[in-house]
């Protein structure tokens, strides 16, 4: 009898195959909007106002549904059967975990593994397809989607209105594989964006913007929109006693190395703090909003916001209690020991100003040592008249720019000759953005196809290759399209010697034995043929040397001895011939008649001559 050779190739480290193969994707089953529900049913939660679907109960005290936005159609993140609630006439909402849909008190939203009046509610549909979902234990209390604390909650007053989606094996989620990207570009004030939309079904698949470009001055103009370059007002530190009333001077506070200056807008508000940048004796800001006027009267100060004396800083007894209006306790003083600005707002108590750091605003306080306000040092700053602003005398006229596709276009206007700063008009325009149309050519088998997207307005051209199908069409073994082969599937089923070959020059081919030694660590002892190359054939074959390959249904193969014992494999490198079937898979190389024998238990383990 006969008996054929399989060879293999020796593999002393992992060896990973990697093939080109088609990829199918099937069409998945979308939600769509109900109008009714009934048990068995999968629904997800949706407020279609804010684009978002229920997919988390929060982790905080107050327990609430997160919403997460979807883009096109809700993704069902978190799905719900629908069951028969408590009741006649209500359902249940179970997810996954086997919880229900739960409200205990106040507007929380939660799950509880019980059926019960409150995980139980009634569902009725709105003439705009909006759903009323009412819980069992409280008709008062009804799921919403609250737009400015954005959660999903029990509420009993009006929120957003939810949306009830269903899952719908005829409705097939779109794989958006045919876009179109929008570009609107950014401008010096105005942030772009980048928009891809997809041409099948219509949904927005990506917006991402692009920052504002920031002007770009030269000559205190910004070179690209005309804008004048905010002018940087200088302020020099003074003696209270050198201060006249018709000056503007910036109050401020100091505590290590942060400097507030005191806003003089907030109205019946405590001014905020605003931090600036002191360099020495000088201050710098473009803020409009920090000057006042002092009126100094033997010591006794009056303070105005700068230009107006209608209003008047002032304080009241309170900790909270420093604004600007028409009080009257407006009269302040500098306390000799601590330095900081007193207000005797009755005849028995005294308040401190200061700045409250925690959340930075200008407070009063009947110590300078409150710990809210302790330790700051007060200065006043007088504005440097040579750097005050423009008086803008010498105007001009601006022509209007058309937008394109690309660049922003601005409106007609005025503007100051003599700094630049625009008085009138001069809106920006955005960019249009193109408006492409698309030629396209399909992929074959073997060759790519191309999209070629053109604008309809300026002419510009965007292409995009579509990689090849890889998809054969085989007639009489031969793809139509490319002519490649058709696969034929091998069966390496026989009687077979195995043999390999160590990669040394003249090394000669060994065949594999079913003895496995008397080391501990047992080992398929090699045969040496002596040859250096292989007969196609061996007529008197020796048993110890014979091994049968079968095919199984699933493609893999199982190897036996000629004593119908399985090659096996147990742990490390150890062979093993077994009595319980173990299964391999043979794999052919790339050199003609050698080929990989891993075990489907363990794919890293291939059989290999020891080198």
């Amino acid at each position: 009898m006969h008996k054929k050779i399989l060879s293999m190739i020796l593999a002393i480290a992992m060896v990973l195959s990697l093939f080109a193969g088609i990829t199918i994707t099937a069409s998945a089953a979308g939600y769509a909007k109900a109008t009714s529900i009934a048990a068995g049913d999968e629904v997800v939660f949706v407020c279609e106002t804010a684009t978002v679907e229920l997919t988390a109960i929060s982790t905080t005290s107050t327990k609430y549904g997160i919403g997460t936005a979807y883009t096109g159609a809700p993704a069902g993140t978190w799905t719900w059967t629908v069951e028969a609630g408590a009741s006649a006439g209500t359902f249940a909402f179970k997810n996954s975990d086997g919880n229900y849909l739960n409200w205990t008190s106040g507007n929380s939203l939660t799950v509880n593994a019980t059926l019960s009046a409150n995980t139980s509610w009634t569902v009725t549909f709105d003439a705009d397809g909006n759903a009323v979902v009412t819980n069992g234990a409280d008709s008062t209390r009804k799921l919403g989607w609250n737009n400015s604390s954005p959660r999903f909650a029990c509420y009993t007053s009006t929120q957003t209105a939810i949306q009830l989606y269903k899952l719908d094996e005829s409705v097939a989620t779109c794989e958006h594989t045919n876009t179109t990207t929008a570009t609107v570009d950014a401008t010096c004030t105005v942030a772009g964006s980048t928009t891809v939309t997809c041409n099948d079904c219509g949904a927005t698949i990506s917006t991402t913007a692009i920052d504002a470009l920031g002007h770009s001055y030269a000559d205190g103009v910004c070179s690209v929109c005309g804008e004048a370059e905010p002018v940087t007002l200088s302020y020099t530190k003074a003696d209270l006693a050198n201060i006249t009333s018709t000056q503007k001077v910036i109050i401020t506070m100091t505590d290590g190395t942060t400097v507030w200056a005191m806003a003089n807008d907030k109205g019946t508000s405590a001014p905020t703090a605003v931090v600036v940048t002191v360099n020495g004796d000088a201050l710098t800001t473009d803020a409009t909003n920090l000057d006042w006027n002092i009126v100094n009267t033997d010591g006794s100060l009056s303070i105005y916001p700068a230009g107006s004396t209608a209003t008047w800083l002032y304080c009241t007894d309170t900790n909270n209690g420093v604004k600007v209006g028409t009080g009257t306790a407006n009269v302040f003083t500098i306390d000799a020991t601590s330095g900081y600005l007193a207000n005797a707002v009755s005849d028995t108590v005294t308040r401190y100003i200061g700045v409250y750091k925690t959340n930075p605003d200008f407070r009063c306080y009947t110590a300078p040592t409150a710990t809210n306000i302790t330790g700051q040092t007060l200065a006043f700053y007088v504005l440097d008249e040579a750097t005050v602003e423009c008086e803008h005398t010498n105007v001009v006229e601006v022509a209007a720019e058309a937008a394109t596709c690309t660049t922003a276009g601005k409106t007609a206007g005025t503007q100051c000759a003599d700094c630049g700063t625009v008085l009138s008009g001069c809106e920006i325009i955005a960019a249009l953005g193109h408006s492409y149309t698309e030629v396209t050519t399909d992929p074959t088998c073997g060759t790519t196809g191309l999209t070629t997207s053109t604008c309809s307005v300026c002419g510009d051209v965007q292409t995009t290759v579509i990689p090849a199908t890889g998809e054969h069409t085989y007639v009489d073994g031969a793809c139509s399209a490319c002519g490649a082969e058709e696969p034929v599937a091998v069966d390496y089923s026989g009687t077979y010697y195995i043999a390999a070959v160590r990669t040394a020059e003249g090394s000669t081919y060994q065949y594999m034995s079913n003895d496995l030694g008397t080391a501990s660590n047992k080992r398929y002892q090699a045969v040496d043929s002596t040859l250096t190359a292989l007969p196609t054939e061996i007529s008197a074959p020796l048993s110890a040397q014979t091994f049968v390959i079968a095919k199984q249904a699933d493609g893999t193969y199982t190897i036996t001895d000629a004593d119908g014992k399985y090659l096996s494999w147990t742990s490390g490198n150890t062979g093993a011939l077994a009595d319980d079937a173990a299964y391999v898979n043979i794999v052919a190389t790339a050199t003609e008649g050698f080929v990989n024998i891993s075990l489907v238990a363990d794919s890293t383990r291939i059989l290999a001559l020891n080198s």
